[in-house]
């Protein structure tokens, strides 16, 4: 059986193992390309990363705070909900993610680089199974064409600043991403004893993402082809007992504990805009893969045995899902990025086949040099807006700690009964650090709202909220963000609320805090705020 640490293994014993990839005409050689150019592009690649992870090091997304929301419940013994108080709600997405954030809140540490260094961890294991994915799928050409291909799908990878930004943000996406391409490599790997691990890496794809078990299907029914008729309805027993089993069970518990059929985010984002909410992201995502890839992704597809374009499946119909949904929250392509090692894999392979064709045609210092321009050009391409990215990212991230977790902490010191409920549309780090219960007037962590689209600020005022949190676009004159605030602001303001704070998140995008002037919450908010401005 598969072990996680034996990539030595893996080289070797596929050598002997798998059948010719590549025809005659085809990738050949390609070993007189120095092994020395392999290596030097990991660790540029490797600095690279690295380099971004740095530079995006201060940026978590207030989503991220909602999971660590419902992971500190658990860890409490609350139970997976966003409240303590009744009714039961499902507003994450991940939960794998939730029980594994669980652990820092259980041992006291801070969530926050917690789930960074998990994040970048995820991202390093899925590098080395994207070197190991496009290895595998060479199979007996040439092992230094193998290992250069491998190189080139990392370098590909890494220098894609997504990778780092989604390492630091503090979602799931990176776990994903890991399961995804892991799942992808086993399907190939081995076809005698590795059925077992596609099984468990289906389960673990549908435990940290809904959409996750789309994926998992279709690896699971490509297997099923690829598979030698003999080994079919072992790998079946695999699945039912590993997959279908512990999927229907959590269904069940998750179906009897939150009495909703899907999270909330289902409803909300597939229910608000009208049919193919996701089609221009899908198509960014699409034009800003086929940009730098292109020509190498035709490449691959073109030279690859029919039966290895299997691996694409899951990635089309990822691709196939998010048509629908909208991609809200979705910076960085974070819901479509999970399929990019796949094609960094392919680009790879498509890379050492052009460069095979330009050794065998004009020379081997020529294939050098090509060698040394695929680099560059990938570097510029992907890098390009980089700098713009880094700003951007990190500027988010200097608005929500003045913004968000400042309000979040200064309402986790007022001296309440512990019955004062807040309402934002943000509904992450001011909860989160808050520790209040909050109504979520976005939806996705309200099952009216999400179910039934009604924002109707009557609803909320029932609720006798002491805090109403809403979003201005300028600090003097409020002016919505989101539309529907528009009606909460004049409604709140009828019933005595008065703006206390206003705290700025960017230059057009700022925090609006209402309350009734009266309420000795209020007279704490405004004192405590005070200090803290005072003490900066």
């Amino acid at each position: 059986m598969f072990q996680p640490g034996d990539a030595m293994g893996i080289i070797v014993r596929s050598q002997t193992r798998h059948a010719q990839l590549f025809g005659p005409g085809q990738v050949r050689t390609v070993h007189k390309l120095d092994k020395q150019l392999s290596f030097l592009s990991v660790v540029i690649a490797g600095a690279w990363f690295f380099f971004l992870v740095t530079q995006f090091w201060p940026f978590t997304v207030d989503d991220a705070f909602i999971t660590f929301r419902y992971s500190e419940n658990l860890a409490r013994g609350i139970g997976p909900t966003y409240n303590a108080q009744l009714p039961r709600i499902e507003g994450y997405t991940s939960f794998l993610y939730v029980i594994l954030m669980s652990v820092p809140h259980l041992l006291r540490i801070d969530a926050v680089p917690a789930a960074k260094v998990i994040g970048i961890i995820c991202s390093l294991v899925t590098l080395a199974v994207t070197f190991l994915l496009a290895f595998t799928f060479l199979q007996s050409v040439d092992i230094r064409a193998r290992i250069l291909a491998a190189s080139l799908a990392i370098f590909c990878l890494a220098f894609f600043p997504f990778t780092a930004l989604h390492s630091v943000a503090g979602m799931d996406t990176m776990l994903f991403s890991m399961f995804f391409v892991s799942a992808t490599f086993l399907v190939f790997y081995d076809r005698t004893s590795g059925s077992i691990w596609v099984a468990l890496a289906a389960l673990l794809m549908g435990l940290t993402r809904p959409e996750g078990n789309l994926a998992a299907l279709s690896l699971i029914i490509g297997n099923l082809f690829l598979l030698p008729k003999g080994r079919r309805v072992p790998f079946i027993r695999y699945v039912l007992l590993l997959y279908i089993l512990p999927g229907v069970l959590y269904f069940l518990w998750r179906w009897m504990y939150y009495g909703c059929l899907f999270p909330l985010p289902f409803y909300l984002k597939v229910k608000d805009e009208g049919v193919l909410n996701g089609l221009l992201p899908v198509l960014s995502f699409v034009k800003l893969v086929s940009v730098p890839l292109g020509t190498f992704l035709l490449l691959a597809c073109l030279r690859f045995p029919k039966r290895f374009l299997i691996a694409g499946i899951p990635c089309l119909v990822l691709l196939a899902f998010f048509l629908f949904p909208s991609h809200i929250m979705g910076y960085g392509h974070r819901f479509l990025f999970p399929t990019f090692p796949l094609f960094a894999a392919l680009a790879g392979i498509g890379a050492v086949v052009l460069l095979d064709f330009i050794e065998r045609t004009i020379g081997r210092t020529q294939s050098r040099v090509a060698y040394v321009f695929v680099l560059i050009l990938w570097s510029v391409i992907v890098t390009d807006n980089a700098r713009g990215m880094i700003q951007g990212y990190r500027a988010y991230a200097g608005g929500l700690e003045q913004a968000h977790i400042r309000l979040g902490k200064t309402l986790s010191e007022l001296d309440g009964d512990g019955n004062e409920l807040l309402v934002i549309g943000d509904a992450g780090a001011v909860p989160y650090y808050s520790k209040w219960e909050t109504f979520d007037s976005y939806g996705l962590n309200n099952p009216h709202i999400a179910r039934t689209g009604d924002r109707s600020p009557g609803a909320i005022s029932s609720q006798d909220p002491s805090v109403v949190v809403l979003l201005s676009k300028k600090p003097d004159g409020f002016e919505p963000l989101l539309p529907w605030e528009d009606s909460h602001y004049i409604f709140f303001t009828g019933t005595g609320m008065t703006k206390l704070l206003t705290l700025r998140f960017s230059s057009s995008y700022f925090l609006w805090v209402l309350g009734y002037p009266d309420a000795a919450v209020s007279r704490r908010l405004i004192e405590l705020h005070s200090q803290r401005s005072a003490g900066r």
